[in-house]
């Protein structure tokens, strides 16, 4: 797939844009409903105190039982008494406040919108204009120098809240381009990791393509060759074999692999002295130590090094890591086994020429192709498996080559 970070981003900016288009659609035209809707259930507690004042005619017992709560606007209520000058809402009832400029504006346009006659008790109605969102009621308040009831107008102007929600959009906007430059930043990331990734699959697909080729073309050679009877059978027979054994190994290692990524790799653990796994190792590479006259010299602790592992697949590891040593080497392999800490150390070391500045940060990269042409399958593989066995693995050079694994000790 061809240009991955780029729908990515596309992907994520899309994704952003449309969260906060609803976020801030939520803000601007959810939110005004919302405090409409408190407002008028404030006005509806206020008129059904005030019912209730009225019925229990200054009786204070009563009143007792009738402590005021109030809800989230109780305290924005203001009155408007169309025969008198208006008032706010007060801790108590008997208390009214003379209305400030901002009061008298706000009965202005109530007055300008209503008239005293256009309203019903108790129909709440809503209006805006442009400096006030009005939500209001009449009622007769029981509030008169001669004990009479008369009209009065009883609102609450939430455009002040309705305006500071809707300032808070230029924090969103803030906050917005914060979250898409982070985005972005992470999207473009993950692009190039997901093409990375694409492109050392296709260099894999391409270079094992060619390892199998090789052999292939080796054994259907010398099989020809058989047929029409212009080899040696032994010989031609011994390369086929050799042939085939490495492909083997190579689609072993491919499948061993592809089986750790989809967790199905099973491991049987069991409590084993790392000697002695060292010691099968070195007979699994004795033939081709001794057909390369390569020598190997073990230094090993003399106590027992304890470890949890599957002996299988941990043999496997260290077989990988004495056959690279055999292959890079000039004469001589050393393998050593100690104990640091709470820790199992293994270095395999040679006398070759070591490995090459530009491989070294990828020498256990899945699939990476050195400078010497082969695929690195097996020593992806040996980190793979230490992984799983909580151990690590590296490369250095020295006099030549040196890997150094590590594994924890078993506490048993």
């Amino acid at each position: 797939m061809k240009h991955i970070k780029l729908r990515i981003l596309c992907i994520i900016w899309a994704s952003v844009l449309m969260i906060f288009a609803v976020f801030v659609g939520v803000i601007n035209l959810i939110v005004p409903s919302h405090f409409e809707k408190e407002a008028r259930n404030a006005l509806e507690y206020e008129m059904e105190y005030i019912d209730k004042v009225k019925k229990s005619d200054g009786d204070s017992e009563s009143m007792e039982d009738e402590e005021y709560y109030g809800t989230f606007l109780s305290g924005n209520i203001r009155f408007i008494d169309f025969y008198d000058e208006g008032y706010s809402v007060s801790d108590s009832l008997d208390k009214k406040t003379e209305v400030n400029s901002s009061e008298q504006n706000d009965e202005a346009e109530i007055r300008k919108q209503y008239s005293i006659n256009d309203l019903k008790n108790g129909d709440i109605k809503t209006f805006q204009t442009d400096r006030g969102y009005y939500v209001l009621v009449k009622y007769y308040d029981a509030f008169t120098l001669d004990g009479t009831y008369q009209s009065t107008v009883m609102y609450i102007n939430i455009q002040p809240l309705v305006n500071y929600m809707r300032s808070l959009n230029w924090l969103f906007a803030i906050i917005f381009v914060a979250v898409m430059a982070v985005m972005t930043l992470i999207g473009y990331k993950l692009g190039r990791t997901i093409e990375e990734d694409q492109e050392t699959n296709r260099k894999f697909f391409q270079n094992s393509s060619h390892e199998l080729k090789t052999p292939l073309m080796a054994i259907q050679g010398y099989a020809e060759g058989i047929q029409e009877g212009v080899v040696d059978i032994p010989s031609s027979a011994e390369i086929i074999i050799h042939e085939s054994e490495k492909m083997t190994d190579m689609i072993d290692g491919m499948l061993s692999i592809s089986k750790i990524d989809a967790n199905q790799l099973t491991l049987n653990f069991t409590t084993s002295d790392l000697r002695e796994i060292l010691y099968d190792s070195l007979r699994c590479v004795e033939p081709i130590q001794q057909q390369k006259n390569i020598t190997i010299t073990p230094l090993f602790t003399e106590d027992p090094v304890w470890i949890h592992c599957d002996e299988t697949q941990l043999s496997r590891v260290f077989v990988n890591v004495l056959m690279n040593g055999i292959r890079h080497c000039n004469s001589t392999v050393v393998i050593t086994c100690t104990t640091e800490g709470k820790e199992a150390v293994v270095r395999v070391s040679d006398d070759g020429n070591g490995i090459a500045q530009e491989d070294l940060p990828h020498i256990f990269d899945r699939f990476y192709t050195g400078t010497n042409g082969s695929t690195g399958i097996g020593l992806a593989l040996s980190r793979e498996i230490l992984n799983l066995h909580k151990g690590s693995i590296k490369a250095y050079n020295e006099v030549g080559a040196v890997f150094e694994i590590r594994l924890p000790i078993s506490k048993n």
